[in-house]
């Protein structure tokens, strides 16, 4: 089994967000639009089921404030600990926008200097590249020429972003349900907060979640 390069090497850092991205994705998903709205670029959400956890968060921490603000006299105390976990909410519903408004993308006719990225490129040409991102982050660019194939496929595990065997995984908490198989292989690069979950490499195929797959299926035959 080959695995992607280890999550220790220097190229690979803890992705670094500022407040200010991470406030404006949220005032973006408020109104109901992604970094793509306006465009005529394709983007597939991966949402289904991401709110669950933020919402039974967001209902704990309610719960915590009538809570506090029984048990403690001082009413300082009390402004200080609500104000934490409000903001700890905030921040919370903030990393989930970045996801919801910086979807998977299907971009039309894009000059392929992306083929730096891939791992035996010959040249420059142009076409539709399928760009895969995960947490406000790209993590490959994929020219739709070198999809050979693409299947509509349920798996429930793994459930966290790997790269082993020249196979990438990009599931949600319910796995994966689309598989892409490339021609030849493309660079990818997972980034995260977690260092086992940090990935590097060339990869062949692709599996990944997304919240209608028979549009991506349909989408990148049309490319």
């Amino acid at each position: 089994m080959t695995i992607g390069k280890p999550a220790q090497d220097a190229d690979i850092r803890p992705p670094r967000s500022s407040l200010l991205v991470r406030y404006a994705a949220l005032l973006m998903w408020i109104r109901g639009r992604n970094d793509h709205t306006g465009t005529s670029n394709v983007v597939f959400a991966s949402t289904s089921g991401t709110l669950t956890l933020p919402l039974a968060f967001a209902v704990a921490t309610g719960i915590e404030i009538v809570v506090l603000h029984l048990l403690i006299p001082w009413l300082w105390l009390q402004i200080v600990l609500a104000a934490v976990s409000l903001w700890s909410l905030l921040e919370l519903f903030c990393m989930l926008a970045v996801d919801r408004t910086q979807p998977h993308v299907l971009v039309a006719d894009r000059a392929a200097s992306i083929s730096a990225n891939r791992a035996t490129s010959t040249g420059t040409d142009r076409g539709d590249v399928l760009v895969l991102r995960r947490g406000g982050k790209v993590v490959g660019e994929i020219p739709c020429a070198v999809i050979a194939s693409v299947s509509l496929r349920t798996r429930y595990c793994p459930t966290e972003p790997s790269l082993s065997d020249e196979h990438l995984y990009l599931p949600n908490q319910d796995g994966s349900v689309i598989d892409l198989v490339l021609s030849e292989p493309v660079e990818f690069h997972v980034d995260s907060m977690f260092v086992k979950w940090r990935y590097r490499g060339p990869a062949c195929a692709v599996s990944l979640h997304v919240d209608d797959p028979r549009a991506l299926q349909a989408a990148v035959s049309r490319s």
